[in-house]
């Protein structure tokens, strides 16, 4: 009776972490469910997913409930950091998207919002949910949702992109707060401001494209994170990789870095690196390369090819979709990383602040001080 009360409070536990994106799930096979455009021939899948889906979500808000009556174990949101100045950030962010709702889309939003008009008519499959050729499926679930409430109109796409950022903006405020050592909200609202009025989010936010849910998913993922909710950690990882090709990337050297960090930090305690929480990191990317097999019939690379080669004519026969190494084309991205922007600036620090700590170690260190005192 234990080891089940154990299990059932763990579950519960586990559950609860994941309960936003039930909400996000729920809302996209609902509206899917009784949107009159949806192909619903598969009837018993649609069932079997129906069923399924509902259970574990009204189990979730019973536990959620049964938390709230419990005054040994209320529903804890402590985790949960409310600041006026963050308010007033998302008011003034609101209005300022209020006034691109009813523009125009330009080309690429145009051509990506022409796939996602298709998928009105959506058979309940996963691979369907691809977007233009790349497995955005984790994006789509997002859009679907407005294109479902607002159908032919990307009204709704915007608004969803809206609520995302909202979102967006509010995780980078918890990543700010939780690293500031004076823990001043004033201080961390403005540090947050800049991420919310930066040209990049909101030259991507108006249209529709798999930049702009890499960037909020990536910073979902770092947030929780910081915050050590390993289990949404996880998920924020499938939805990162699931946005572009881009997002793997960012999400591998997410990963490597949470790796190197942890050797570092235990090279000299007897912990074992692989726990609980590394396993959850690397959920999202074999998740992922499960899906990337299985799409592509098992196999390691796509039998599509191109018949264009890259702009260095250097005759390299290039696919689509696939898993593929060229160390030119790499030397070709870190070249004009070097010479078109200032980041390898900021990352010639970061790995001598990270090669100076492993070095030197606990013994007192100048750059490691100074580094400390800055973040």
């Amino acid at each position: 009776m234990n080891l089940f009360n154990k299990f059932k409070e763990k579950s519960a536990e586990y559950l609860l972490e994941c309960f936003p994106f039930e909400i996000l799930i729920v809302l996209f096979w609902d509206l899917a469910l009784f949107s009159k455009y949806t192909d619903k021939q598969n009837i018993l899948w649609i069932v079997i997913g129906t069923v399924l889906i509902h259970i574990v979500f009204i189990y979730t808000i019973l536990c959620i409930i049964s938390k709230r009556k419990d005054k040994k174990d209320k529903f804890d949101i402590k985790n949960s950091i409310i600041n006026p100045y963050v308010f007033v950030i998302f008011v003034i962010f609101v209005v300022c998207f209020s006034t691109i709702l009813k523009s125009w889309l330009n080309l690429d939003g145009h051509i990506y919002y022409s796939y996602v008009r298709d998928l009105k008519e959506w058979d309940f499959t996963w691979n369907k949910l691809m977007l233009a050729g790349h497995m955005s499926q984790g994006y789509t679930l997002f859009l679907m949702i407005g294109e479902f409430l607002f159908p032919n109109n990307p009204f709704g796409v915007r608004i969803i992109h809206c609520i995302m950022a909202l979102i967006s903006i509010y995780c980078f405020y918890l990543i700010v707060y939780t690293i500031m050592r004076n823990k001043n909200k004033l201080e961390a609202a403005l540090y947050t401001a800049i991420f919310a009025f930066s040209p990049m989010l909101l030259g991507l936010i108006g249209e529709v494209n798999t930049d702009f849910p890499t960037l909020c998913f990536l910073t979902w993922m770092i947030c929780c994170g910081v915050r050590e909710k390993y289990i949404r950690q996880a998920l924020c990882g499938i939805l990162l990789c699931f946005s572009k090709e881009t997002g793997c990337l960012l999400y591998g050297s997410y990963i490597l870095g949470c790796i190197i960090f942890r050797i570092i930090k235990n090279r000299k305690q007897n912990i074992s690196i692989i726990s609980t929480d590394m396993i959850l990191f690397v959920f999202g990317g074999v998740f992922w390369g499960i899906s990337y097999l299985l799409n592509n019939s098992g196999s390691w690379v796509d039998s599509t090819t191109i018949s264009t080669v890259d702009t260095t004519s250097q005759n390299i026969g290039i696919k689509i979709n696939t898993i593929a190494f060229f160390p030119y084309y790499i030397l070709k991205k870190i070249q004009q990383l070097l010479y078109i922007n200032c980041n390898w600036i900021l990352y010639t620090f970061v790995f001598i602040a990270i090669f100076a700590n492993f070095i030197v170690g606990e013994r007192p260190c100048r750059i490691c001080r100074v580094w400390r005192n800055f973040i």
